[in-house]
């Protein structure tokens, strides 16, 4: 059920987005085999997430999360929520990211969200 709703979620994210350029990916840590599709979402205000999407093909969900589990801490990011195998929230220096995993066929779906946090939060 969770799994739907997050579909019915980035879906929805998706189609009401507008799709402009952002460097706000460029210093997250990337999973080798991953390919970027769109920016669905460029944060208009601070405290808002960005959102982009990705795929990495002939994969599963559960390999995914604990590939990039482990990028994540080689790349000392503080891991602050699993739920396997949906979704990793990550925060490292001022920069909070979520993950959040989609099985498509034989591929897995990336929703990546990112933030500036901003001091005192």
């Amino acid at each position: 059920m969770k799994k739907i709703i997050f579909v019915i979620f980035i879906c929805i994210f998706t189609l009401v987005a507008c799709k402009n350029n952002t460097n706000e990916f460029t210093s997250l840590p990337t999973h080798p085999n991953m390919e970027f599709v769109e920016i669905s979402h460029q944060a208009k205000k601070e405290n808002e997430y960005t959102t982009a999407t990705y795929i990495i093909k002939d994969s599963t969900q559960e390999q995914v999360i604990k590939e990039y589990t482990k990028i994540f801490k080689d790349d000392s990011w503080d891991i602050t929520f699993i739920n396997e195998p949906l979704l990793i929230e990550a925060v490292k220096d001022s920069r909070n990211m979520r993950i959040f995993l989609f099985q498509q066929d034989n591929d897995v779906l990336l929703a990546i969200q990112t933030k500036k946090i901003l001091k005192g939060q």
